[in-house]
């Protein structure tokens, strides 16, 4: 990134191949495990709205943005670990 911005490369045009690059790695990953519609992100890079939108022109679909998306993920970890830790325990 440096180097662009070194080489007077617009910011935009840097930030839309950064987005770009995390849209591809995504959707990679979401094939690869079995994507299903609808599809929501959620985390902390569901807030960035260059991300979600090259997401959804890689996907070819709408994708819901929880109102706290950061919170979003966090609960669902936490959801998850207790399910986890109630079959340990029976």
């Amino acid at each position: 990134m440096v180097s662009l911005v070194a080489k007077g490369e617009k910011v935009e045009d840097i930030l839309n191949g950064i987005h770009q690059a995390i849209a591809d790695r995504v959707a990679s990953l979401a094939h690869r495990v079995g994507l299903e519609m609808p599809v929501a992100v959620t985390g902390g890079v569901a807030m960035n709205c260059g991300v979600v939108r090259a997401l959804e022109a890689r996907l070819e679909t709408r994708i819901t943005v929880p109102e706290d998306p950061q919170l979003t993920g966090a609960l669902g970890a936490a959801l998850i670990a207790w399910d986890r830790l109630e079959d340990v325990q029976g």
